[in-house]
């Protein structure tokens, strides 16, 4: 069965601050007005016949915004970042050299406690493989860019 999967990053919640680990904050005024000027690029999304979101705010205001109307899967959420949740790379880094060092180097670490990369593909992957669908059917899930 051939499925034809596309993902959309979720629009930034804010341009002005940093990407966070694990970051949740709800889509502002130029995040929702960024998610409505790609609709119309992106309008051939809306007419997949699965439509998927995480469950974090600006994933689910980014589906709306592009007119996908998107059924929330838990398994899409952001990978766990344990003690890092809302800190940049930079200032997990100057906390824990050696832990985002060993972090990089090993997908399968869990220096800052949360969840490990390969466990957060495994998961994706995992729901990938659980979705229903028929032969040339199109999926689009929104979720964050990680």
């Amino acid at each position: 069965m051939a499925l034809r999967v596309t993902f959309v990053a979720a629009a930034r919640g804010s341009p002005l601050l940093a990407e966070r680990f694990d970051d949740d904050r709800p889509l502002d005024r130029a995040g929702w007005d960024e998610a409505l000027r790609a609709a119309g690029a992106l309008l051939p999304l809306a007419a997949a016949e699965l439509r998927y979101c995480s469950p974090t705010p600006r994933s689910r205001a980014t589906g709306d915004a592009l007119g996908c109307a998107p059924l929330v899967q838990p398994a899409l959420r952001d990978c766990d970042m344990g003690r890092w949740r809302g800190l940049t790379l930079g200032e997990a880094m100057a906390r824990e050299p050696e832990a985002v060092d060993a972090w990089l180097a090993d997908p399968r670490s869990v220096p800052h406690g949360g969840e490990s990369l390969l466990a957060f593909i495994t998961r994706v992957g995992n729901w990938l493989d659980t979705r229903p669908g028929e032969d040339g059917d199109r999926i689009v899930a929104v979720a964050e860019p990680p």
